[in-house]
C-alpha cells in the first residue's frame, strides 16, 4: 500500500490540476464552432478548475474559475447558470480594487450571460464597458481579452 501524500504534495498537485484544467475550459471556450463534446468538456474543466482552487486558491482564484464557468455555460446554452457564475465573479471584482482586465472580462462575462439570458438593458451595459475598459488594456492583456469578447455578440442597437 502506497504512502499518503503529503499535504505539501497534495496541494502541489491541485494547484497543478487548477491551473491545467483552467488553460484546457479557456482554450474550448475561444474555438469558433465547438462541438457538442468540447462545450461538455469546457464546462467540466472550468468545474474541475474551481474544484481544485477552492482547495488551494485564494478568492480571486475562485472568482476566475467562476467566471470560466460562466463563459463554459453560455457555451453549453445554459442562462441560469451562465448569469449565476458571471455575477459571483462580477460582484467579486466590482467590490475592491480589481486589475483593468479583471474588470474587462467581469464585464465581458455579464454581457454574455446576459445576451444568453435575454436581458438586453443588462447585456448592453456590461457589453460596452466591456469594451471600453478592454480597449485601454496594454497591447498583451487586450489580445487575451478579445479573444473571448469577441465571441459575446454584441448588443442591439436601440
Amino acid at each position: 500500500m502506497a504512502e499518503r501524500p503529503t499535504d505539501e504534495e497534495i496541494a502541489k498537485w491541485h494547484r497543478w490540476f487548477a491551473i491545467e484544467a483552467n488553460n484546457r475550459a479557456w482554450q474550448l471556450t475561444e474555438l469558433a464552432e465547438p462541438t457538442d463534446d468540447q462545450r461538455n468538456e469546457a464546462r467540466l474543466a472550468a468545474y474541475a478548475s474551481l474544484y481544485h482552487w477552492d482547495k488551494v486558491g485564494t478568492d480571486e482564484h475562485r472568482a476566475l474559475a467562476e467566471m470560466l464557468l460562466a463563459r463554459a455555460h453560455v457555451l453549453a446554452h445554459e442562462p441560469a447558470h451562465a448569469l449565476r457564475y458571471a455575477h459571483s465573479g462580477y460582484c467579486y471584482f466590482s467590490s475592491r480594487k480589481s486589475e483593468p482586465w479583471q474588470m474587462a472580462f467581469a464585464h465581458a462575462l455579464m454581457a454574455d450571460a446576459s445576451a444568453l439570458a435575454g436581458r438586453p438593458e443588462e447585456h448592453r451595459e456590461h457589453y460596452n464597458l466591456a469594451r471600453e475598459i478592454g480597449n485601454a488594456l496594454g497591447e498583451g492583456d487586450r489580445s487575451i481579452f478579445h479573444a473571448t469578447f469577441q465571441r459575446v455578440p454584441e448588443p442591439a442597437h436601440g
